[in-house]
């Protein structure tokens, strides 16, 4: 579907899941070069910046964690760049373009401004917010999970971490791309020096959400190394309890062995009192042995 939004001097064409026609219809009437329109077409594996003349061609992929739709991670939105002209193609809902959709019917953005690529940077703006907020959601989950793990859920948050980091770790290799795309439009000549100066602008942006994916990474990892510190430290208590628990049982399963002998024992009457007396003996040991271990701080 193709839709048509004039804004003063600047118009958008919005592209959402184009067909043929669609392409046709751009091309005829907004004469954008062909291979451009081609590549409209179909998503595109890898983020990219094309130059064609005095249009630029942008693949920019989108960071998605808390709307996957079909399994995806990411959205894709295709940008091109041209004098007064801003063509945008999505195979996918994505959210920002409809949030520009809906701010630009306000109009309060375009007020007083007409210079070139504003569009652009609107819908910048927009993305990176939307970017921002997806990445908002990894931070409040890590903090959540740092909750979960002092209250004793250490085994529980394994499986939550494994999908933090890798979460995370999808978020950084869809977003470091753009620093190249936003390096290759500067050295694109651009005579509009306010131009640059916003896309110096998005440029510190992506560093500083690649900076925040960096800390959101490391902080991951340091709550994945205390998780397996307090796992390790529960099984080695475990493990010693078990141990205690065996070494007490052991001497009293050996006196029953050696009273359990088909022969007359000495100092150990036949009667019915022997067999309290053995137990008596068996109590005391076991006793005396929980008593030293408790000592010892062993349990």
């Amino acid at each position: 579907m193709l839709t048509k939004n004039d804004f003063k001097k600047q118009i958008w064409f919005d592209l959402q899941n184009p067909t043929k026609d669609d392409i046709e219809a751009l091309v005829a009437g907004e004469n954008i070069s062909r291979v451009i329109a081609e590549d409209l077409f179909a998503p595109s594996p890898t983020q990219s910046l094309k130059e064609f003349g005095d249009a630029s061609y942008i693949v920019l992929h989108i960071p998605n964690v808390t709307k996957k739709i079909d399994g995806k991670e990411t959205f894709e939105v295709d940008i091109v760049i041209g004098k007064d002209l801003l063509v945008t193609a999505a195979y996918d809902q994505v959210d920002p373009l409809h949030f520009l959709s809906k701010e630009l019917e306000v109009g309060d953005y375009l007020l007083g401004e007409s210079d070139e690529g504003h569009l652009f940077f609107i819908l910048m703006h927009t993305i990176y917010q939307y970017i921002n907020d997806e990445l908002n959601f990894l931070v409040s989950k890590a903090k959540d999970i740092e909750k979960k793990i002092f209250e004793g859920n250490e085994k529980e948050m394994v499986l939550a971490l494994s999908i933090e980091m890798r979460n995370i770790t999808n978020f950084k290799q869809v977003i470091t791309p753009h620093q190249k795309i936003w390096e290759g439009l500067l050295l694109h000549n651009h005579t509009d020096t306010k131009f640059k100066k916003r896309l110096e602008d998005v440029q510190n942006r992506t560093e500083l959400l690649l900076s925040l994916i960096n800390n959101t990474a490391d902080v991951i990892k340091d709550l994945t190394n205390t998780n397996n510190a307090l796992l390790s430290s529960r099984q080695n208590e475990i493990m010693k309890t078990l141990t205690v628990m065996a070494f007490i049982v052991l001497p009293l399963s050996l006196i029953a062995s050696i009273f359990g002998m088909n022969t007359q024992l000495p100092f150990i009457p036949t009667t019915s009192a022997g067999f309290w007396i053995i137990i008596l003996l068996m109590t005391i040991i076991g006793l005396s042995l929980i008593y030293y271990f408790k000592h010892k701080k062993w349990f």
